[in-house]
């Protein structure tokens, strides 16, 4: 008896080429940090926040194919992702669904000029997100470091007009949590 396997997808192929570089990087492989940016440093930068000379972040926004291939590992390496907001209007978004979690934005009452932003995660066990990434419609995503979570809701005080919250509010915006 013999089993017959098909060959993957040009994009099955490229995630599996993620995945195993990721592997690679997680046994403890150095990695070079001249160059061009690998797989292993993206995938550093999403799982373990590791980018300490800002490389990645600074290529990201040089870079529209490393761009489109972080987005790529970003789908499948992040915990929750909220998709871009279907709206017929061009409304500023107050409340983001996505599936484990929803996004609220709420006024403080104490202070005019700030705005909170609650992560609700939802389900039996959640996995705690440390980070949260923004994705414009044009590749460049920006990293948020997250505080820790109460009660599996995770809340940030910022000030009106900062990135994040106009990032949140964008309705052509996407958003992965790792």
């Amino acid at each position: 008896m013999s089993i017959r396997f098909a060959r993957p997808s040009d994009a099955d192929a490229r995630v599996g080429a993620f995945v195993f570089d990721a592997m690679q990087s997680m046994r403890g492989r150095e990695v070079v940090s001249n160059g061009p940016i690998t797989v292993q440093e993206l995938y550093s930068y999403i799982a373990e926040n590791e980018d300490p000379e800002n490389r990645v972040e600074g290529e990201l926004g040089r870079s529209l194919q490393l761009s489109r291939d972080f987005r790529l590992l970003l789908k499948r390496a992040t915990n929750y992702s909220i998709p871009q907001v279907a709206a017929a209007s061009s409304a500023i978004v107050q409340e983001r669904l996505g599936e484990g979690c929803v996004i609220r934005v709420r006024s403080s009452t104490a202070e005019p000029l700030q705005t909170y932003i609650l992560i609700e995660l939802v389900g039996n066990q959640p996995v705690i997100p440390r980070a949260l990434f923004v994705c414009q419609p044009d590749g460049q995503c920006t990293k948020f470091s997250l505080p820790h979570s109460k009660e599996n809701i995770i809340q940030l005080l910022v000030e009106n007009g900062s990135p994040l919250l106009m990032s949140l509010q964008d309705l052509d915006t996407e958003i992965f949590l790792r």
